[in-house]
């Protein structure tokens, strides 16, 4: 080679894993950067993706503990109708002393989305006010 590459000024196409050099490529929005090979999309960017994803976060907080209380699960069984949420499974599982079910449906129905959620939210703040990006919402 008659010059170095970085790692980071390269990447690699999805189908078949062609390394391609992205150094001297500015790709603009509404436009893509195509593998010469097989044709696939390797750079798609996509427009004002700080505000989706804080507008897409904010919306998944405040409806986060609602969602948990709406109806979500039914049984009907030999004429009989039993509905719940998941907290109400959570608390029927747990009074059947099957503890480490329980705290298995906490974990990945309650807890972990949560934190999902709010860490997303808060890496978009963090990076909205590092960036000082002139956009509407951040």
């Amino acid at each position: 080679m008659d010059k170095d590459i970085a790692i980071n000024d390269v990447t690699v196409c999805p189908g078949c894993d062609m390394i391609i050099a992205t150094t001297p490529v500015k790709v603009p929005f509404d436009s893509y950067l195509v593998c010469p090979r097989c044709k696939y999309k390797v750079l798609n960017p996509k427009k004002d993706t700080l505000n989706r994803t804080l507008a897409l976060s904010l919306t998944g907080l405040f409806l986060f503990i609602p969602a948990h209380f709406m109806l979500l699960l039914q049984l009907e069984a030999l004429g009989f109708l039993d509905q719940g949420t998941v907290i109400d499974s959570m608390a029927a599982v747990y009074k059947q002393r099957y503890f480490f079910v329980s705290l298995m449906v906490l974990i990945t129905a309650i807890l972990i989305p949560f934190i999902k959620l709010l860490l997303l939210f808060i890496v978009n703040q963090g990076i909205c006010k590092t960036d000082h990006i002139d956009n509407k919402i951040c």
